[in-house]
């Protein structure tokens, strides 16, 4: 940062200042409650866990960042759209740039590709073959009255539906409802304290967005139904069992 290029010294040394009061603040706290040398070791870990895990976001972001300017070039060079760079494997670059043969594939891929691994291995599918698996693992079938999912904050909730696609909609949440989303992110926080319970078709574990922001809300979740938002619509009566990760249809 400019800060740190004009004054090093003075912000490393306030960075160490904070860490200390930091340390301290932790001490105290610890004597406060009486915490026992297990559990101090357990917070411990849990604080050095949630560090490493905001550290890999910042490097993967500063990777993505310096990616994108090498697939600009790659798409410069191989005549295809920085879109249909994203799509190319790594060991396609050297085929692209030397033979310029792949912009109908990339094309294809943009369109609806799979992207299998197995041992190792990778194989692209695209055309029909990306639509089978499309259709068989990611499209609701028959009459759904009940989705299974991740149990990802606990409690019961019963209310009306109502679908959020994103973050620029948060403001259309209503009071009480059942929010039906594909995924949410923590702009969507303050919204969560109106509503009864939250499903969603992603999330995986306790610690993704949605568990975390359900718990601090203090309201039922129910996670990776997959197809919460082709099932349900606005208006729908709706059950939540955030204990067993089951949403019901009533």
């Amino acid at each position: 940062s400019v800060i740190l290029k004009k004054h090093p010294l003075k912000k490393l040394s306030e960075k160490e200042d904070y860490l200390k009061n930091l340390i301290l603040k932790i001490k105290n706290i610890e004597q406060k409650l009486k915490i026992d040398d297990k559990h101090k070791e357990l917070f411990k870990a849990m604080r050095e866990g949630i560090h490493l895990k905001e550290l890999r976001k910042t490097f993967v972001s500063q990777s993505l960042y310096y990616y994108d300017s090498i697939l600009k070039e790659i798409a410069r060079r191989g005549g295809i759209t920085l879109k249909e760079a994203r799509h190319i494997k790594t060991e396609e670059v050297i085929k692209l740039l030397k033979e310029k043969n792949m912009k109908e594939e990339l094309s294809e891929r943009v369109k609806l590709s799979v992207f299998l691994v197995k041992k190792g291995k990778t194989k692209i599918l695209i055309g029909k073959k990306a639509a089978l698996m499309y259709e068989d693992l990611c499209l609701a079938k028959g009459d759904i009255n009940e989705l299974k999912g991740f149990s990802a904050a606990p409690g019961f909730a019963r209310g009306p539906v109502q679908i959020i696609m994103h973050p620029t909609e948060i403001d259309k949440i209503k009071k009480g409802v059942i929010l039906v989303t594909a995924q949410i992110v923590p702009s969507f926080g303050p919204a969560l304290k109106k509503i009864a319970g939250l499903v969603c078709d992603g999330g995986t574990g306790i610690t993704s967005h949605p568990a975390i922001l359900a718990r601090e809300a203090g309201i039922p979740a129910v996670t990776s139904t997959n197809v919460a938002t082709q099932v349900l619509k606005d208006g729908d009566l709706v059950e939540v069992d955030g204990y067993k990760g089951i949403v019901k249809k009533l």
